[in-house]
């Protein structure tokens, strides 16, 4: 009967032994890291539980990078006492702090970004360009303090009236029809007394529609390149010309 118990016993370590490689050999190829964890802690928990060997399960701890000793607490009997963690305690606190460290530094740099944000959006709103008398618009040639217009940081401008067509050539439809409605908006606004708050809400939705980017360095620049430089509908007469 004894022979048969430690016979029982030993073939149950070797079928765990056996499991524990198995376990070594497949964890890494798993990609699911919850999948990995519940593999480790039931060898964890067959080491501590069955095994009763508190100096292996700590070696195993260290062998087991993706356990850490508040996982496999919950598997040591009652009496076990603190001597027997205190190195994996002192190990795990020490990357909890190392973590709150880094999360601090990311806070820091976080904050640091949205100030210097803040500092260039200051920059921008107080930038301003000098317009000369003899300015002219880049779309029709003219003066440009005839009429409203559009002056960019590239020092590109653009009469307001000469852009609109321009920059609506490039819009969707939606677009195009809430500009119209904008537009019609200003002008009727203008007209009947509007309050200075609509017009204002209304002049910063037209704004940030035209003037949102420069017509020749913004986004319909770098998306005209696929375009023909002669529409199709005019490519046989341009032929004519060259002939």
């Amino acid at each position: 009967m004894l022979l048969w118990d430690c016979t029982k016993n030993q073939s149950t370590m070797l079928c765990w032994s056996m499991w524990s490689w198995h376990v070594r050999l497949l964890a890494p190829k798993l990609r699911d890291e919850e999948m990995q964890k519940k593999l480790w802690l039931k060898v964890a928990q067959h080491v501590i539980r069955k095994e009763n060997d508190i100096a292996k399960a700590m070696k195993f701890l260290k062998d087991c990078s993706i356990l850490k000793i508040e996982d496999i607490l919950p598997f040591f009997p009652d009496f076990a006492t603190i001597d027997h963690f205190k190195d994996a305690i002192c190990t795990s606190l020490s990357e909890y702090n190392a973590h709150i460290e880094e999360l601090k530094q990311e806070m820091q740099g976080a904050t640091d970004s949205a100030k210097n944000i803040r500092a260039d959006i200051q920059e921008i709103r107080n930038k301003y360009v000098m317009v000369n008398s003899d300015t002219t618009c880049e779309l029709c040639g003219s003066r440009l303090l005839v009429q409203g217009f559009y002056m960019f940081p590239c020092h590109h401008a653009f009469h307001k009236d000469c852009l609109i067509p321009e920059v609506m050539r490039h819009m969707s439809s939606e677009e195009c029809s809430e500009l119209e409605r904008l537009l019609s908006e200003e002008s009727s606004g203008s007209r009947e007394g509007a309050t200075a708050m609509a017009r204002s809400s209304t002049k910063a939705k037209i704004d940030s529609m035209l003037g949102s980017q420069c017509l020749y360095c913004g986004d319909v620049m770098i998306m005209s390149v696929s375009q023909p430089l002669v529409p199709p509908e005019n490519l046989e007469k341009e032929l004519l010309n060259w002939k």
